[in-house]
């Protein structure tokens, strides 16, 4: 019995990578504003800055865990 026989590739990979494609540019356009935030406002509290950086780097932990973890795998 042939792979192409258990799993039609052409109906899910199509899905997965422009989910996978729209999230990454989601997530730059995140990034970029992370960015803008510190270049633009320097003057703001070291506690909001921190918040900024929590918010960002969970976001990230987000973003990659989505594509490595066995959840979301395509049967």
């Amino acid at each position: 019995m042939s792979l192409s026989g258990l799993l039609n590739l052409d109906d899910t990979l199509g899905a997965v990578y422009i989910g996978y494609s729209v999230s990454s540019v989601i997530f730059g356009i995140f990034t970029m504003q992370t960015i803008s935030y510190f270049v633009h406002y320097r003057a703001d509290p070291w506690s909001l800055k921190v918040l900024v950086i929590l918010i960002w780097f969970v976001k990230n932990l987000r973003t990659n865990d989505q594509y490595l973890t066995d959840d979301n795998q395509v049967y």
